[in-house]
């Protein structure tokens, strides 16, 4: 093998592809592709008025829910 095959070789493992939503890195850019198109999806939910199914507000889901009362007035877990 020559020099410049195992050099290219080389700079395309240390290639990184991050995700425009999240930052998160990756090492194929298929991968990153295919996990933009989720978390885009994942952030447009999250902007629309979503209510929480535990608490009733609105702007999160169940999974994420920070609340102590429900939006009726009692006491969660």
């Amino acid at each position: 093998m020559s020099e410049s095959n195992t050099v290219s070789k080389k700079e395309e493992k240390e290639e990184e592809w991050r995700c425009r939503h999240c930052d998160r890195e990756f090492t194929t850019h298929f991968g990153c592709y295919i996990h933009e198109n989720s978390c885009e999806e994942k952030n447009n939910r999250a902007k629309k008025d979503s209510m929480c199914c535990r608490c009733g507000y609105l702007g999160h889901y169940s999974a994420d829910c920070y609340a102590k009362v429900h939006v009726k007035g009692y006491d969660l877990d």
